[in-house]
Parts: structure tokens; sequence; C-alpha cells
């Protein structure tokens, strides 16, 4: 007699022999019955539905309450204690929520236009770049960058840059002729902030990371964990 299978592997599985060899199903999870038969009362919902089948019978028997002109008409009847108790705090929280918004919308929406203004300036410069280096080993890391052909007025910032293999800082000098992100495009490096950057990523890292991320779950965190430990060495 034949051992019996055991339990959790594939042979004790049940099988058919309808059509081609045999055929395993996986077997049925058993559900949770305090989620698919508990019941949730949404607050409000019921004074919420009373209203509208007031006004809804108002409309079927055109009995349009009259009210002065420009206030809105308004049929509220009186709901349950608990449910005004529960729509008060919830319409309160929800206010809170859209005030606090507000701010933070605008300024996304001032982060956003500035990243297009400065990424319309840098195309041009990011495409002599790939031009210039594909096919190429990479550059030699330099320890200052200028690129004026004119007798402007410079002014100076120290970026700190990240490579493949190391990270450096760097002076960067720039004029009216060509901007912070111009320069720091042209030599294969992209800022972190669209204005006064203070730190700029190698465009090769970039590219890197970028294939890490098609095919990886978690590339920021690995990224990461990558350069710490290559930058430690």
């Amino acid at each position: 007699m034949a051992p019996k299978p055991s339990t959790g592997t594939r042979a004790a599985l049940s099988s058919t022999t309808k059509g081609l060899g045999h055929h395993f199903t996986s077997p049925r999870k058993v559900r949770n019955l305090r989620k698919t038969q508990s019941f949730v009362s949404f607050p409000g919902q019921s004074s919420k539905q009373q209203r509208l089948l007031a006004h809804l019978d108002d409309l079927l028997n055109h009995n349009a309450t009259s009210t002065p002109s420009g206030e809105p008409s308004i049929d509220t009847p009186p709901p349950d204690l608990a449910d005004t108790e529960m729509m008060v705090v919830t319409d309160t929280e929800e206010t809170s929520d859209h005030e606090q918004s507000i701010p933070q919308r605008v300024r996304h929406d001032h982060f956003f236009n500035s990243w297009k203004l400065v990424i319309s300036t840098i195309v041009h410069p990011y495409m002599q770049y790939l031009s210039e280096t594909v096919g190429k080993p990479l550059a030699q890391q330099v320890s200052s960058l200028s690129a004026c052909s004119k007798d402007c007025e410079k002014r100076y910032t120290n970026i700190t840059c990240l490579y493949f293999d190391s990270f450096a800082s760097i002076t960067v000098w720039c004029c009216e002729c060509v901007t912070l992100p111009q320069l720091l495009i042209h030599n294969g490096l992209f800022p972190t902030t669209p204005s006064q950057p203070r730190m700029a990523v190698s465009v090769e890292l970039l590219g890197f990371y970028r294939a890490l991320f098609e095919r990886s779950c978690d590339a920021v965190n690995a990224l990461a964990s990558a350069l710490h430990t290559q930058y430690i060495r």
C-alpha cells in the first residue's frame, strides 16, 4: 500500500484525470467570516438618505418650497442625534485636511513649474553631452567647472557630486552666459533641485538607476545601500 502523501505537498492536492494527464487544483482558502459577514455603517448615511428621499418626494409631488432670492433651499429633516454628531466630526476633519492641503498643493505646483523652466533650458546641453560621450569611457572627475568665454562676473558654488565609485565636492563657476544647471548637465551631472542646488548626480548613475528600477521592486533602497557600501570602502 502506497504511503499517504504529507499535507501541504503537491501530491496531497486533489487531482482530476479529465483531459490530458492529471490536473491539480489549488485548495480554496477559508474565508474570514469576520470580514465577509460584518456590516459597516457609514456615519451620517441614514440622515443623508432621508434628505435625498425627502427632496425626491418634493420633486415628484411638485412641492418646491419658496425661499427668498439669493438663499438656497435646504430640506433638512431632523436626523438622529448620533448621526448629527458623527457628521459634525467628519465635516470638521475634512475641512481641516482640505485647509492643510492647499499650501502643500501650492508648493508642489511651484516646484513643478520651476522644474519645467529648468528642463527646457538643459535639453540642448544634455543632448550635446550624450553625443560627445556615447560609446566612450567615463570622464575623469574634476575639481572645478567653468564654461564662461567672456569677461563676466562669476560666482561659485560648492556642489557635492555622486558618481559610480565615489563622491566629491567640486567648485562650479557660473555667470550670466551659462546657468548652473546648464553647466552641470554639460559635464554629465544632474542637479537635485531646480534652483540653488547643493548636490548633483552623475547622468550615468541615473541611467543605471533607471535600468535597476525597471527590474527591481525596491530600486531606491537597493541603490542607496549599494552606493553607501561602495563609498565607505
